[in-house]
């Protein structure tokens, strides 16, 4: 794995010169994480920007009483971590490997580095914060306006890949996701599915009417 080669792919540091991008590459090394996996814990102060490689990471965090809501999950090209690197205070969540996972770590003092050097690298990492605040929100006032039927009929839309296919992601997971239970999601999958809307198995999910679970969300908002 030529960790150069994958770090030019991220977003961040698509600007930085072939010099500065094998400079941070020195410094960085590739991990693999088994499925169940804490690749970061929550509280837990940062030592290295976490860009994944291969594989699905969920970022999730538990209630006062013990629950675990899942937040959001991030694929291949994302990054995580970057808070804790510049503010210098502990995760605000855990992040969990979903399945395989290879990563690249990329210590905190080279990170900062780059980004003391670089200002179109600082501003990217600005415009990707501002994005998962702003994706928060959405997914806040989703939350608040929509029931279970709706909540799970966009959590769907959102995490299907472009050929309609969700992968590792159990009801348990969505469940945690829509703050619903995992009994009211299983309804809700078995009305989708009876409709013709999705096809399940055992870990995977078809959607096949993305416009039709949209238009469901809507009715159910």
């Amino acid at each position: 794995m030529e960790i150069k080669a994958a770090l030019q792919h991220v977003s961040v540091f698509a600007k930085l010169n072939d010099q500065s991008l094998a400079g941070l590459a020195e410094h960085s090394e590739v991990r693999g994480y088994e499925t169940g996996d804490f690749i970061l814990t929550e509280r837990a102060k940062g030592s290295s920007l976490v860009v994944l490689l291969s594989g699905r990471v969920g970022v999730q965090r538990q209630t006062g009483t013990g629950r675990t809501v899942l937040i959001t999950l991030r694929k291949a090209g994302d990054h995580l971590g970057e808070m804790s690197l510049l503010d210098g205070q502990g995760h605000s969540a855990d992040v969990v490997a979903l399945e395989y996972c290879l990563v690249v770590l990329v210590p905190r003092e080279a990170f900062l580095e780059v980004l003391h050097q670089n200002t179109d690298v600082a501003v990217e990492v600005i415009k990707a914060l501002t994005a998962r605040l702003r994706e928060q929100t959405g997914d806040l006032t989703r939350a608040k306006s929509l029931d279970v039927m709706g909540r799970v009929c966009s959590a769907l839309v959102e995490l299907a890949d472009g050929k309609g296919e969700i992968r590792g992601v159990t009801q348990q997971h969505l469940a945690n996701q829509t703050g619903a239970t995992r009994e009211s999601v299983n309804r809700t999958l078995q009305l989708l599915k009876e409709a013709g809307h999705i096809e399940q198995d055992r870990g995977f999910i078809r959607v096949l009417h993305a416009r039709a679970l949209r238009e469901r969300a809507e009715d159910f908002g």
